[in-house]
């Protein structure tokens, strides 16, 4: 992080520390607010979701469209991550946001949220992020062109020109039971 190279980060490394106060490590809890401009860790700043049986509909917001990692990418589409809370405060003045997500089945009250933005940290390495990430999503096909559009990006190679279509990755997912996630 610190050479400026790119950064990439998906869904749980906003949170990837958890050290309790008085540990000599719980500076690494805000790791992902300086490499990612996501919050600094679960909890930090409002930073929630909106419960495990949720999933998200995703939308490029206007004002990105004709961002390249964007390129190619559907307007919208569905993908099972439970919505994450970053407002207010994220992503940081600076950051670009690129999609936005709605929560569907929540278990409180949601609002729409930021789900992918790029940004340069602080040693001006480019960092795209997204709180998307669920095994479920990478077989998603509109997800899987954000994903290797951003890897692009982020290293300063122009996107792919030609896409060949959805790629057969099928993450046997072995956390939460996920059947019965009613989509309206």
């Amino acid at each position: 992080m610190k050479a400026g190279k790119p950064m990439f980060g998906f869904r749980t490394s906003s949170h990837a520390f958890r050290y309790p106060e008085g540990h000599p490590l719980f500076r690494w809890n805000a790791w992902a607010s300086e490499a990612f401009g996501a919050p600094p860790g679960w909890g930090a700043d409002g930073h929630t979701h909106f419960g495990h049986q949720a999933s998200t509909d995703v939308s490029i917001i206007a004002e990105a469209a004709r961002h390249p990692v964007l390129q190619g990418v559907a307007p919208s589409f569905h993908v099972r991550s439970w919505l994450y809370r970053v407002l207010p405060k994220w992503p940081p003045a600076g950051a670009e946001r690129l999609l936005t997500g709605k929560c569907i089945n929540p278990n409180k009250p949601a609002e729409d949220n930021p789900v992918a933005w790029i940004w340069k940290n602080s040693y001006g390495g480019r960092v795209f992020f997204t709180t998307l990430g669920h095994p479920e999503d990478f077989s998603v096909e509109p997800f899987q062109r954000l994903v290797i559009n951003a890897i692009h990006w982020s290293v300063g190679e122009p996107r792919l020109k030609q896409w060949k279509g959805r790629i057969a990755i099928e993450v046997p997912y072995r956390g939460m039971v996920t059947s019965g996630v009613a989509r309206p």
